[in-house]
């Protein structure tokens, strides 16, 4: 049986995840949190995410590939579609 995964983003609860299909076993997927870096690091990161990547996402040189959004209340489906493992780019899930 396929495993996969769908990514959770919260700013209360840390989420560390990591997925392998054995439909394809080199593929793997993982996220982490900054939670054991210092506080000068998370520092230095955030600024250089504000002064290098928000500007290119704002003016859209760079965009996520989302292949596809559901509803919170249609999350089986939004993992059929990432059990199939033939999207490229985001599934997301709308709150």
């Amino acid at each position: 049986m396929p495993s996969s995964s769908i990514e959770w983003w919260s700013t209360r609860k840390p989420v560390v995840a990591r997925t392998r299909s054995s439909l394809n076993p080199s593929v793997s997927s993982s996220t982490s949190t900054l939670r054991p870096q210092s506080v000068e690091n998370k520092g230095r990161m955030a600024r250089g995410l504000k002064e290098k990547v928000w500007p290119l996402l704002e003016t859209g040189k760079v965009k996520p590939i989302i292949y596809k959004t559901f509803p919170l209340r249609e999350a089986v489906a939004a993992h059929a579609e990432l059990e199939r493992a033939d999207h490229v780019g985001k599934v997301m899930l709308t709150v």
